[in-house]
């Protein structure tokens, strides 16, 4: 029987987590001669699936001291430590256990992976699966060039992030195995055509950050507002919303003088697929998104796409197929303007590169990269 203990660095329902849950799921019918261990390093609402589609699931519970310790200690002003006490216990619960792997599902999961691997009886090979590019990876992981040596294998989410291990990290190409990211295409709603005369809606969906360029899709829209007024659009974007990311956009969307029936930032939803049946186009404004899984649905439903150069591996599949989108200049506002307005006024190219996409974008499931997972797995 193998024994796999996977890692993550959240269990929230953003890619990576998803990505993990889909692959689990799929093992737990797949290969029931394993035995498959999960460890999150912070809690979330994905928990109860992971800990259903795996046989024995725990969090690193040095960060969940209990209140009632929390003021004992206080109370009694004493130097006891905690954290050190369940970093310890912690340790000890994995230090007999004989994993055959230990796969980090992220790099930000990467250091724990390793600490772990070093403590166990028996050295476990060590699987990172990558779904971040530089800037993540040089904000998140201290040292990760250094530590990256302890690793077997890296799975890379597409072809621009195997790249950049290679160029920027100096790893081995040999040591790195492209899988795409995928999702789960059946959970799509039907296609549904749009009425030429109806508002045109630009849409974008994700946690507003930096990373995903909630401030970019801003300026797209104030750009275009400024040189076509007359064209009938809206921008929507859907996703989580920090408060001070919210109080930001809502004060640069006021002082632009802009209307929420011209943009409109909405929470994030549980039937957010939904939301693609809106769309006519999905602008993905991301400065940095290996293979983002909202870029995969949207386009298996339909929707053409319009990203950033060297910022997405989406443009090795529009690249691929010649058309399903535009692929503009890094951080070019001036080119999203040009390329939404050519989609406006011509509303056959829509149909042509949607018709590329619902055939490109449906290869990336869980039934065809689960096998090479697996393959990867019995065979490292």
């Amino acid at each position: 029987m193998k024994k796999i203990l996977f890692i993550t660095h959240d269990s929230s329902r953003s890619g990576a987590p998803m990505l993990l849950l889909y692959l689990l799921k799929w093992l737990k019918n797949k290969r029931t001669d394993w035995k498959i261990d999960v460890l999150t390093l912070e809690k979330g609402p994905l928990d109860q699936e992971l800990k259903e589609a795996s046989h024995n699931f725990n969090y690193y519970y040095e960060r969940y001291i209990s209140k009632s310790q929390y003021y004992i200690k206080r109370l009694l002003h004493n130097n006891f430590n905690f954290e050190n006490h369940y970093k310890e216990k912690f340790y000890n619960k994995y230090k007999e256990q004989k994993y055959d792997v230990i796969y980090a599902n992220t790099v930000v999961s990467l250091p724990m992976a390793i600490l772990l691997k070093n403590n166990f009886t028996t050295v476990p090979k060590l699987i990172c699966n990558v779904h971040e590019l530089p800037t993540v990876i040089d904000t998140t992981v201290q040292n990760f060039k250094e530590i990256a040596q302890e690793v077997d294998l890296f799975i890379a989410g597409s072809e621009l992030v195997a790249d950049t291990l290679v160029k920027d990290y100096h790893i081995p190409s040999d040591k790195i195995k492209v899988v795409y990211d995928f999702t789960d295409l059946t959970l799509l709603p039907p296609y549904k055509d749009k009425n030429a005369d109806s508002t045109f809606v630009i849409g974008a969906m994700g946690a507003m950050n930096w990373r995903k360029g909630n401030d970019l899709f801003l300026l797209s829209a104030i750009h275009l507002k400024k040189k076509y007024p007359e064209l009938n659009i809206k921008f929507e974007w859907m996703g989580t919303q920090p408060f001070f990311e919210k109080e930001i956009i809502k004060n640069d969307i006021r002082k632009a003088g802009l209307t929420s029936d011209y943009i409109q930032y909405n929470n994030s939803s549980v039937d957010y697929r939904e939301f693609f049946t809106k769309m006519n186009i999905l602008l993905l404004t991301s400065r940095e998104d290996p293979f983002p899984l909202v870029a995969i649905e949207a386009g298996a439903y339909g929707l053409p796409l319009i990203t950033f150069d060297k910022a997405t591996g989406i443009n090795e599949i529009i690249t691929k197929n010649k058309g399903g989108g535009f692929i503009v200049p890094y951080l070019d506002i001036e080119a999203i303007v040009e390329k939404i307005v050519f989609y406006y006024h011509n509303r056959d190219q829509i149909k042509k590169d949607s018709d590329i996409n619902r055939e490109s974008f449906k290869e990336f499931t869980i039934e065809n990269s689960g096998p090479v997972i697996i393959d990867i797995l019995e065979n490292i």
